[in-house]
Protein backbone atom coordinates (compact mmCIF):
# COMPACT_ATOMS: atom_id res chain seq x y z
CA UNK A 1 0.00 0.00 0.00
CA UNK A 2 0.83 3.44 -0.80
CA UNK A 3 0.35 6.82 0.00
CA UNK A 4 -0.99 9.36 -2.18
CA UNK A 5 -0.73 13.00 -0.83
CA UNK A 6 -3.02 15.37 -2.60
CA UNK A 7 -0.02 17.97 -2.82
CA UNK A 8 1.34 16.38 -5.46
CA UNK A 9 4.60 14.97 -4.05
CA UNK A 10 5.90 18.40 -3.06
CA UNK A 11 5.19 20.15 0.50
CA UNK A 12 2.49 21.60 1.09
CA UNK A 13 2.73 25.56 1.06
CA UNK A 14 2.18 26.76 4.21
CA UNK A 15 1.02 29.95 4.09
CA UNK A 16 -0.42 31.13 7.24
CA UNK A 17 -3.34 33.17 8.54
CA UNK A 18 -3.82 34.00 12.29
CA UNK A 19 -7.33 33.19 13.37
CA UNK A 20 -9.35 33.92 16.66
CA UNK A 21 -12.43 32.94 17.38
CA UNK A 22 -14.54 34.60 20.30
CA UNK A 23 -15.18 31.86 22.27
CA UNK A 24 -12.02 30.73 22.61
CA UNK A 25 -8.66 31.39 24.04
CA UNK A 26 -6.12 31.48 21.30
CA UNK A 27 -2.47 32.20 21.39
CA UNK A 28 -0.04 32.64 18.28
CA UNK A 29 3.76 32.33 18.75
CA UNK A 30 5.76 34.20 16.36
CA UNK A 31 8.57 31.61 14.70
CA UNK A 32 11.76 33.72 15.96
CA UNK A 33 11.84 32.91 19.45
CA UNK A 34 15.24 32.82 21.31
CA UNK A 35 16.77 29.62 21.38
CA UNK A 36 17.44 28.03 25.29
CA UNK A 37 18.94 24.89 26.15
CA UNK A 38 16.25 21.99 25.83
CA UNK A 39 17.46 20.57 29.66
CA UNK A 40 16.27 23.53 31.44
CA UNK A 41 13.42 25.29 29.68
CA UNK A 42 10.53 24.14 27.36
CA UNK A 43 8.99 26.07 24.37
CA UNK A 44 5.21 27.12 24.97
CA UNK A 45 3.13 25.81 21.73
CA UNK A 46 2.13 27.31 18.26
CA UNK A 47 -0.59 27.42 16.29
CA UNK A 48 -0.66 27.97 12.20
CA UNK A 49 -3.63 27.29 10.02
CA UNK A 50 -4.04 28.14 5.98
CA UNK A 51 -5.66 27.04 2.95
CA UNK A 52 -2.76 25.61 1.03
CA UNK A 53 -2.75 28.04 -1.72
CA UNK A 54 -6.60 26.90 -2.83
CA UNK A 55 -9.43 28.96 -3.40
CA UNK A 56 -12.58 29.09 -0.22
CA UNK A 57 -14.31 27.64 0.78
CA UNK A 58 -10.84 25.47 1.20
CA UNK A 59 -9.32 26.62 4.39
CA UNK A 60 -7.64 25.51 8.04
CA UNK A 61 -7.73 26.37 12.01
CA UNK A 62 -5.49 25.93 14.90
CA UNK A 63 -6.91 27.01 17.95
CA UNK A 64 -6.24 26.96 21.90
CA UNK A 65 -9.66 26.01 23.35
CA UNK A 66 -10.14 26.87 27.09
CA UNK A 67 -12.33 23.99 28.39
CA UNK A 68 -12.77 25.50 31.88
CA UNK A 69 -11.95 23.75 35.39
CA UNK A 70 -8.01 24.06 34.36
CA UNK A 71 -8.41 22.04 30.85
CA UNK A 72 -7.15 22.93 27.21
CA UNK A 73 -7.40 21.68 23.60
CA UNK A 74 -5.82 22.34 20.62
CA UNK A 75 -8.35 21.99 17.97
CA UNK A 76 -7.00 21.73 14.14
CA UNK A 77 -9.50 21.33 11.23
CA UNK A 78 -9.09 21.09 7.87
CA UNK A 79 -11.91 22.25 5.46
CA UNK A 80 -12.07 21.20 1.67
CA UNK A 81 -14.07 22.63 -0.90
CA UNK A 82 -13.10 20.62 -3.93
CA UNK A 83 -11.19 17.40 -4.77
CA UNK A 84 -7.68 17.12 -3.75
CA UNK A 85 -7.55 20.93 -2.07
CA UNK A 86 -8.04 21.19 1.46
CA UNK A 87 -6.77 23.49 4.10
CA UNK A 88 -4.36 22.55 7.20
CA UNK A 89 -4.51 23.71 10.81
CA UNK A 90 -0.93 22.44 13.09
CA UNK A 91 0.13 22.92 16.59
CA UNK A 92 3.42 22.38 17.12
CA UNK A 93 6.54 23.05 19.64
CA UNK A 94 9.66 24.36 19.33
CA UNK A 95 12.46 22.12 20.27
CA UNK A 96 16.57 22.63 20.58
CA UNK A 97 17.91 18.97 21.42
CA UNK A 98 19.18 16.77 18.90
CA UNK A 99 16.89 13.69 17.23
CA UNK A 100 18.06 11.21 19.28
CA UNK A 101 17.36 13.63 22.49
CA UNK A 102 13.80 13.37 21.63
CA UNK A 103 12.66 10.33 23.77
CA UNK A 104 8.72 10.79 24.13
CA UNK A 105 6.18 12.16 21.69
CA UNK A 106 2.75 11.27 22.42
CA UNK A 107 -0.63 12.48 22.76
CA UNK A 108 -4.49 12.06 23.53
CA UNK A 109 -6.24 12.66 20.48
CA UNK A 110 -10.34 12.65 18.88
CA UNK A 111 -11.34 13.14 15.60
CA UNK A 112 -14.43 15.04 16.16
CA UNK A 113 -15.50 15.16 12.78
CA UNK A 114 -14.25 13.01 9.53
CA UNK A 115 -12.25 10.57 10.12
CA UNK A 116 -8.30 9.15 10.03
CA UNK A 117 -7.51 9.71 6.23
CA UNK A 118 -5.09 10.75 3.70
CA UNK A 119 -2.26 10.84 5.98
CA UNK A 120 -3.82 12.90 8.69
CA UNK A 121 -3.44 13.55 11.35
CA UNK A 122 -0.13 13.21 11.25
CA UNK A 123 3.19 13.99 13.12
CA UNK A 124 5.93 16.10 11.60
CA UNK A 125 9.20 16.69 13.12
CA UNK A 126 11.69 18.78 11.70
CA UNK A 127 15.63 18.39 11.54
CA UNK A 128 18.53 20.71 10.50
CA UNK A 129 22.13 19.64 9.99
CA UNK A 130 24.20 20.31 12.23
CA UNK A 131 26.91 20.69 10.06
CA UNK A 132 24.95 23.10 6.96
CA UNK A 133 21.83 25.07 8.23
CA UNK A 134 20.67 24.94 4.74
CA UNK A 135 20.44 21.05 5.19
CA UNK A 136 16.93 20.38 6.75
CA UNK A 137 14.62 17.28 6.43
CA UNK A 138 11.39 16.86 7.17
CA UNK A 139 9.98 13.12 9.35
CA UNK A 140 6.02 12.12 9.37
CA UNK A 141 4.79 9.55 11.69
CA UNK A 142 0.75 8.89 10.87
CA UNK A 143 -1.87 8.81 13.64
CA UNK A 144 -2.04 5.17 14.23
CA UNK A 145 -4.57 3.27 16.75
CA UNK A 146 -4.81 0.90 14.59
CA UNK A 147 -0.51 0.23 14.27
CA UNK A 148 -0.52 0.41 10.53
CA UNK A 149 2.14 2.18 8.71
CA UNK A 150 0.12 4.18 6.89
CA UNK A 151 -2.50 5.25 9.86
CA UNK A 152 -5.88 4.83 10.49
CA UNK A 153 -7.66 5.25 14.30
CA UNK A 154 -10.97 4.04 16.10
CA UNK A 155 -13.90 6.51 16.73
CA UNK A 156 -13.48 8.43 20.07
CA UNK A 157 -11.12 9.54 22.15
CA UNK A 158 -7.64 7.65 21.63
CA UNK A 159 -3.91 7.56 22.62
CA UNK A 160 -1.79 7.96 20.14
CA UNK A 161 1.36 6.34 22.28
CA UNK A 162 4.82 7.39 22.61
CA UNK A 163 6.24 7.31 18.63
CA UNK A 164 9.80 7.14 19.68
CA UNK A 165 12.29 3.91 20.14
CA UNK A 166 12.27 0.31 18.65
CA UNK A 167 9.87 -1.22 20.63
CA UNK A 168 7.08 1.69 19.95
CA UNK A 169 3.85 0.82 18.11
CA UNK A 170 5.44 3.26 15.43
CA UNK A 171 8.46 2.07 14.93
CA UNK A 172 7.78 0.77 11.70
CA UNK A 173 6.01 4.13 10.56
CA UNK A 174 8.40 6.39 10.25
CA UNK A 175 8.39 8.81 6.59
CA UNK A 176 11.21 10.28 5.96
CA UNK A 177 10.20 13.32 3.23
CA UNK A 178 7.81 12.09 0.93
CA UNK A 179 9.12 9.11 0.96
CA UNK A 180 6.02 6.63 -0.07
CA UNK A 181 7.42 3.90 1.78
CA UNK A 182 7.68 3.62 5.84
CA UNK A 183 11.47 3.47 7.75
CA UNK A 184 11.88 2.43 11.40
CA UNK A 185 12.84 3.96 13.89
CA UNK A 186 16.36 2.75 14.39
CA UNK A 187 17.36 3.36 11.08
CA UNK A 188 15.92 6.82 11.16
CA UNK A 189 17.80 8.10 14.28
CA UNK A 190 21.40 6.12 12.82
CA UNK A 191 20.79 8.85 9.82
CA UNK A 192 19.40 11.73 11.72
CA UNK A 193 20.48 11.16 15.42
CA UNK A 194 22.69 14.15 15.39
CA UNK A 195 20.44 16.16 13.96
CA UNK A 196 18.62 19.00 15.26
CA UNK A 197 15.06 19.29 16.40
CA UNK A 198 14.08 22.44 15.08
CA UNK A 199 10.30 21.79 16.13
CA UNK A 200 7.40 18.92 16.33
CA UNK A 201 4.19 19.59 15.17
CA UNK A 202 0.90 17.73 14.82
CA UNK A 203 -0.55 18.43 11.11
CA UNK A 204 -4.56 18.30 10.18
CA UNK A 205 -4.95 18.48 6.55
CA UNK A 206 -6.89 15.28 5.76
CA UNK A 207 -10.62 17.56 4.86
CA UNK A 208 -10.28 16.61 1.31
CA UNK A 209 -10.23 12.74 1.99
CA UNK A 210 -13.59 12.92 3.98
CA UNK A 211 -15.93 10.66 1.86
CA UNK A 212 -18.93 10.21 3.99
CA UNK A 213 -19.68 14.16 4.02
CA UNK A 214 -20.78 16.55 1.67
CA UNK A 215 -19.08 19.54 0.38
CA UNK A 216 -17.14 21.57 2.19
CA UNK A 217 -15.73 18.19 3.87
CA UNK A 218 -14.01 18.48 7.52
CA UNK A 219 -11.98 16.68 9.30
CA UNK A 220 -11.41 17.67 12.79
CA UNK A 221 -9.00 16.97 15.31
CA UNK A 222 -9.57 17.77 18.95
CA UNK A 223 -5.99 17.00 21.39
CA UNK A 224 -5.26 17.01 24.69
CA UNK A 225 -2.42 16.14 27.12
CA UNK A 226 0.48 16.02 23.99
CA UNK A 227 3.16 15.18 25.33
CA UNK A 228 6.97 16.58 23.75
CA UNK A 229 10.12 15.30 25.75
CA UNK A 230 9.13 16.52 29.13
CA UNK A 231 6.52 18.44 28.69
CA UNK A 232 2.59 17.77 28.47
CA UNK A 233 0.64 20.59 26.73
CA UNK A 234 -3.15 20.78 27.00
CA UNK A 235 -4.43 19.10 30.15
CA UNK A 236 -8.24 17.98 31.04
CA UNK A 237 -10.05 19.43 32.67
CA UNK A 238 -9.95 18.86 36.32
Amino acid sequence: MQLTHPFGGRRPRLTFRRTAIAIAAVTMVAAGLTQVAWATAAYPPFYKSGTNGFAAPSKGASLLIDEGDGGQGALLTSVSGAANQAGFGRVGVHFSGTFSQLTDVETQFNVIQGTCVGGSPRWQIDLQDPANANNTQFLWVYFDTQHEPYGGCNAGTQQEANIIGTTSPAANGWFVGYANAPSNYDVVNTQYGSWTVSDVQVIVDGGWAQSAQINPNIQQVLLHNMKIYTKTYFPLPQ
